[in-house]
């Protein structure tokens, strides 16, 4: 179906986007009517200022498209961040 092509060419594009080497996936198993879980508290630990650009690992993010729209505005100025 053209759903699954448009998942297909999303991964394909973050894949060549960030290579998806040395990653973190965070699988999310949520509905669109479910609670945000605040992905705010999980991103900042791992983009801490310690960190130098080069030892920030991507984070990608998978689930539920319209729940994780809810919860993007909270992280979506942290970088590398998918």
């Amino acid at each position: 179906p053209l759903f699954r092509f448009f998942e297909w060419s999303i991964l394909q594009d973050l894949r060549v986007k960030c290579e998806l080497t040395h990653h973190v996936i965070c699988c999310i198993f949520a509905e669109e009517s479910s609670p945000v879980i605040g992905l705010r508290s999980f991103v900042m630990p791992l983009r801490a200022s310690n960190f130098d650009e080069n030892e920030l690992k991507p984070v990608v993010f998978i689930g539920n498209s319209a729940f994780l729209r809810k919860e993007w505005r909270h992280i979506c100025n942290f970088p590398k961040v998918y």
